[in-house]
């Protein structure tokens, strides 16, 4: 065997028994993806209870997040468009950006998501929504960041359209 050879043979025997697992992860930190961080973060994470199914529950959130940046997009575009048009009694009225953040992760099988734009926060400052099936219908949200000012920002916004929509449960 060549000197090659014998070092193809050996990257396959140490690709093979490392696993599947740690190369992967590696790969999502290097492209700026990895969740490891928001996921150690859960142990100090704002969490609340509410009474609905996990995917009911997901897909509120995101909802959430769409309709806000629509919402900013419409209004943005009408300014530009007619600078001068809206009073400044219209212009308070207007959904302003600070309840506003953008998905940046969206896992639905793994049922989490990670959020970027939080107003009054760095733009890429990450913030981990986690969806945890407890019992029938019961479904525990958490919200953890590295960053405690963006964390509460987004818990404010997720868990007052959750509670408007579901019963919590204490």
């Amino acid at each position: 065997m060549n000197r090659r050879t014998k070092l193809i043979t050996l990257g396959i025997i140490v690709l093979l028994t490392s696993g599947c697992a740690r190369i992967q992860e590696t790969a999502k930190v290097i492209w700026g993806s990895s969740t490891r961080a928001l996921e150690k973060a859960r142990v100090n994470a704002l969490a609340k209870t509410f009474s609905c199914s996990i995917d009911e529950c997901f897909d509120t959130v995101v909802q959430l997040a769409n309709v806000k940046k629509a919402q900013n997009f419409v209004e943005e575009e009408k300014e530009k468009a007619n600078p001068g048009l809206l009073t400044e009694k219209q212009k308070e009225n207007i959904p302003q950006k600070k309840n506003t953040f953008d998905i940046f992760i969206q896992n639905h099988k793994k049922y989490h998501l990670v959020v970027i734009g939080v107003a009054e926060s760095i733009d890429t400052t990450e913030v981990g929504i986690f969806f945890t099936p407890m019992e029938a219908k019961t479904v525990k949200v958490e919200v953890s960041s590295l960053s405690s000012h963006a964390k509460q920002k987004i818990a404010e916004i997720v868990f007052g359209k959750l509670v408007e929509v579901y019963e919590e449960i204490q």
